[in-house]
């Protein structure tokens, strides 16, 4: 499998999930909030998932990449619990790859979709960031700062 049939399989099941592609990546509407989500090259054949959260309240202006919104996480780190299957059907190379690819498409436009969609409001992010769900990626300072003054 190469790195663009990949990617279009991951944006395909996105899609699938209620999300638009714009631009660089894929973004979906939320209560008060934009999720952004891109696939993107890492080591090796290694792919990683990225998804990010805008906060309209801070900032309406619409982004374009992950990269630019209040915080964004791995997609492994947002749903540990598919951890390895992500990896695995992420790893190019990977011997069992193959066979984790098809689930990892199922998954992303069902379970890990709607699992967005559900984080993807501006109360749902306050509260798994006071719950500790959201503290392993990159959160911006004053993204912890409207959260912690968020009553």
């Amino acid at each position: 499998m190469t790195g663009a049939e990949y990617k279009r399989g991951v944006y395909g099941a996105f899609r699938r999930a209620g999300f638009a592609k714009q631009r660089y990546a894929l973004h979906a509407p939320g209560d008060g909030t934009t999720i952004v989500v891109n696939a993107e090259k890492g080591f090796g054949d290694q792919w990683f998932i990225n998804a990010g959260f805008c906060l309209h309240r801070m900032d309406p202006t619409p982004v374009e990449r992950v990269e630019r919104t209040h915080m964004y996480f791995r997609l492994e780190r947002l749903f540990p619990a598919h951890r390895e299957l992500i990896l695995t059907a992420s790893a190019l190379e990977d011997p069992e790859q193959p066979a984790a690819y098809p689930l990892l498409l199922d998954m992303l436009a069902t379970e890990i979709g709607s699992g967005l969609r559900a984080l993807g409001t501006e109360q749902a992010i306050i509260e798994a960031y006071r719950a500790g769900s959201l503290n392993q990626g990159l959160v911006l300072g004053t993204t912890r700062a409207f959260i912690e003054a968020s009553a």
